[in-house]
């Protein structure tokens, strides 16, 4: 209430672009510049696991409603929503944002996602865009089968 720090959590080499508190708060989860979400035990700071699978950086983070996964978002040359089973830090899915665009190289061009949620029943995930006029996507959060693209004319 003093505004104190209580701890400072070290470790991205890159700006630290989002948090989020698990349900029960016990882990935080950081997400980075540098391309990695970092997992820490919130009473005493310790760096429980780091997961390094994104291409570009990590622009918002979240975890399920009960707590056992964690979404992740990147963009540019990543362009996914990645799940976590945050007990071990095994990477579930990988969700891509693509439109079907090439690039001047002939690569599928992905997309910047900058916002992940889940729905409070944590059944449904949604992310957000700013690519091709901006739009959400609605995901199966289970299996992750897209159930919807809202269109909106601006970033998500």
């Amino acid at each position: 209430s003093d505004g104190t720090v209580l701890r400072s959590l070290g470790g991205h080499t890159g700006w630290v672009n989002c948090v989020d508190f698990s349900p029960d708060g016990q882990t935080l989860a950081s997400g980075s510049d540098d391309y990695s979400v970092r997992l820490w035990r919130v009473d005493d700071g310790t760096l429980l696991n780091t997961l390094a699978r994104h291409k570009f950086w990590v622009h918002d983070v979240a975890f399920s409603p009960d707590g056992g996964i964690l979404a992740s978002a990147s963009g540019s040359f990543d362009g996914t929503v990645r799940l976590w089973r945050v007990s071990d830090g095994v990477l579930l899915q990988a969700l891509e944002h693509t439109e079907g665009v090439k690039d001047p190289w002939g690569e599928l061009e992905m997309d910047d996602i900058w916002s992940v949620t889940f729905s409070p029943d944590g059944r449904t995930l949604a992310s957000g865009s700013q690519r091709f006029g901006g739009y959400a996507r609605l995901w199966q959060a289970h299996d992750g089968t897209l159930l919807r693209t809202l269109e909106h004319n601006d970033r998500v």
